[in-house]
């Protein structure tokens, strides 16, 4: 992780008339959060630290228990930090969107959709963060604390492996993610589903490929349809990227796929909850209400850690971590004979998508 920043302080004296871009956009991010949060729609985010700007500062500050001293400093702007994630839009989406263009070309327009969500999470995987895409308190504080990448940023930098460093994308997939990207993101914004999920069950369900099983199921194995085989066009693959991306929605309903356990529940739910994993889960310790978003499931979290990866021991020869390999038919419990230990060994969507979410 990129070593944690201190928030800036902002203030009249430091900051008006500043012609240093970076500075106008933690203005212009303070400014966004005052707006938010004393409900005036009035102050213009402009980056000019002036007197409306430090009157507003003040107001906030006396009304919330600060020094009301017009400096929008540690105290002050994480007070005002407030959660921002995917879908929402408001004036503090507007702010997120001000701290991001620091780092990534992003349209302000206060719309934290699918694009935005995708953004952030970009920014938080090179900053070392947990992505899952949510705003909260330390990545405002990264926000406003960096005015750069402290390695450039670049896509070269991904971090491309799971928890023991094992890669989880071959060149070839990674190839094939960058040719899909712009179609994955226009089914996204057609669906209002994050691209990042899509191309996870892409890569789960046939390898990114850019064509059709002979079975007939699609490039995203949805079964009792009938897709064409081979080779797709551009419009082939677009039409069955919405497909699954409607898929998708068919199962999690308006179920916000900001969060990290709802992300694991659209895995769980697009392979086909089994209650079979649900016990796995149980038996490993978690909760109800992780097993039923899937921690279970080899679909979704193989490999993700060591008691889920079936390629190390003792998880390889301990029969704690199997899988049904047979499809069409659910197992009860963990020791039907269909069910064989170790699980396979490759990677689960949930560990594609943390890779898939840092490009």
């Amino acid at each position: 992780m990129a070593t944690t920043p201190a928030y800036p302080s902002l203030s009249q004296v430091a900051c008006q008339g500043t012609t240093n871009a970076k500075v106008k956009s933690n203005v212009k991010a303070l400014q966004c959060l005052l707006n938010y949060r004393n409900g005036n729609t009035a102050l213009l985010d402009d980056g000019d630290f002036g007197n409306l700007t430090t009157t507003a500062v003040k107001n906030y500050q006396s009304n919330n228990g600060l020094v009301a001293d017009g400096m929008a400093g540690p105290l002050t702007l994480s007070k005002l930090a407030v959660n921002v994630k995917s879908v929402v839009t408001n004036s503090a989406a507007r702010g997120v969107q001000h701290l991001l263009s620091k780092f990534e070309s992003i349209v302000i327009d206060s719309n934290f959709g699918p694009i935005a969500d995708g953004i952030a999470k970009s920014f938080q995987g090179k900053m070392g963060l947990l992505q899952d895409g949510l705003i909260g308190a330390i990545s405002w504080q990264f926000l406003f604390g960096y005015n750069a990448y402290p390695t450039g940023g670049s896509s070269s930098s991904m971090k491309n492996t799971n928890y023991a460093g094992v890669q989880v994308l071959t060149t070839a997939q990674l190839s094939l993610l960058n040719a899909n990207r712009l179609i994955y993101e226009q089914a996204g914004i057609n669906n209002n589903v994050p691209w990042q999920i899509l191309a996870a069950i892409h890569y789960r369900e046939y390898g990114l490929q850019k064509s059709g099983p002979s079975y007939g199921n699609g490039p995203y194995q949805i079964w009792g349809k009938s897709y064409p085989v081979g080779a797709y066009t551009d419009a082939q693959f677009l039409k069955a990227s919405n497909e699954a991306a409607q898929f998708i929605r068919s199962k999690v309903g308006n179920l916000s796929l900001a969060t990290l356990d709802n992300v694991k529940y659209t895995f769980f739910a697009y392979n086909g909850i089994a209650n079979v994993y649900k016990t796995q889960a149980a038996n490993l310790g978690f909760t109800s209400a992780q097993a039923n978003n899937g921690e279970g499931s080899p679909y979704v979290m193989n490999r993700y850690d060591a008691r889920r990866d079936p390629a190390v021991a003792p998880t390889k020869t301990n029969n704690t971590w199997g899988q049904y390999k047979v499809d069409g038919v659910w197992p009860g419990t963990p020791g039907n004979a269909n069910y064989v230990y170790p699980a396979n060994s490759d990677f689960g969507a949930f560990v594609a998508y943390n890779v898939i979410c840092t490009m």
